[in-house]
């Protein structure tokens, strides 16, 4: 559990559940808690757009 905490730390989560999606660019977008279908739909076309 300690380890998880400090994990959770060095990627500065803030809350769970915790998404990530890496662009083809590598930039990465933060997402923390429950977000609705169009949020990530709007990431990923955001991202396939690259």
């Amino acid at each position: 559990i300690l380890a998880s905490n400090e994990d959770a730390k060095s990627l500065e989560l803030t809350g769970t559940p915790a998404f990530f999606v890496i662009g083809p660019d590598g930039e990465t977008t933060r997402m923390f808690g429950a977000q609705p279908f169009e949020t990530f739909e709007n990431i990923f076309e955001k991202e396939l757009k690259k």
